[in-house]
């Protein structure tokens, strides 16, 4: 990188990622390739979704024209770290290697022990039960429609299983679980049940809800020394308490999960 790449000296203490670091997540991203517009959610050389240019300042006033354009997706990206900046690894600070993780993982997904493979089939377990309260089960489904977790789609909207009580979205959690993981996606102007309701069916959301509450329940349910997807899964369904207990070894869930993370 050329010295006279960088940013004016007068920006130089605005920034949180050091400028080399930020130039290797462009290349990282998309080559750096300044013509880059939008692809799907995610927009120009940082490929920024809307969600991190709005929590790095919303800069330049306007998400495509801003993440399209170099500069203001690197204000974007300052922003973004000065937020939610933090030691993902483990090592006692914070470098390069965590803004990376951030920005590609997000900050809460960066030091996360629960891998893709493993919330992905809580996931398809969760729609399972959604389709078999709906009657849409088909018996023969196939193992490879079991491992196909695209299907675990958060437009499924939420239904009653009791008087009161709402479950929503491919996870089928209700409003408590939601409330433990800290209420993801809240926002001031609207109501609890809204909020709820919104994140449980925006995929990404629900990901995260999921994610927080198993970070704040983690439990080694069958004692074998470690805390790993198969705890998590029983942990999502059945709580700290019971994760153990004889009804959950001996449910479908825990049948159907078994098949799908291929224990």
């Amino acid at each position: 990188i050329h010295p006279n790449d960088r940013l004016p000296d007068e920006n130089r203490g605005l920034e949180v990622v050091p400028y080399d670091c930020v130039q290797c997540l462009c290349h990282a991203s998309s080559k750096c390739n300044l013509n880059k517009g939008c692809d799907g959610a995610y927009c120009g050389p940082y490929l920024l979704s809307w969600g991190y240019w709005a929590d790095g300042g919303q800069p330049g006033e306007e998400y495509a024209s801003c993440t399209k354009q170099k500069e203001c997706s690197e204000k974007a990206i300052q922003g973004y770290m000065s937020k939610w900046k933090k030691d993902c690894n483990g090592d006692g600070k914070i470098d390069c290697i965590d803004y990376a993780l951030i920005h590609k993982l997000g900050p809460h997904g960066c030091d996360d022990v629960i891998n893709n493979e493993c919330l992905e089939c809580i996931c398809y377990v969760g729609l399972f039960f959604y389709l078999s309260y709906k009657n849409l089960i088909q018996k023969n489904w196939s193992q490879t429609f079991i491992k196909a977790s695209s299907k675990c789609r958060a437009s499924i909207g939420c239904r009653s299983d009791e008087p009161g009580r709402s479950i929503c979205g491919p996870y089928q959690v209700d409003w408590e679980y939601w409330a433990e993981a800290g209420k993801p996606g809240n926002r001031g102007d609207l109501s609890n049940l809204e909020n709820f309701q919104m994140c449980l069916n925006n995929r990404e959301c629900a990901d995260q809800t999921v994610r927080e509450y198993l970070k704040r329940h983690r439990k080694d349910c069958n004692e074998d020394g470690t805390i790993d997807c198969n705890d998590f899964a029983a942990i999502h369904v059945s709580g700290t308490g019971q994760c153990n207990a004889q009804w959950y070894l001996d449910s479908k869930y825990y049948s159907d999960f078994r098949e799908c993370y291929d224990f």
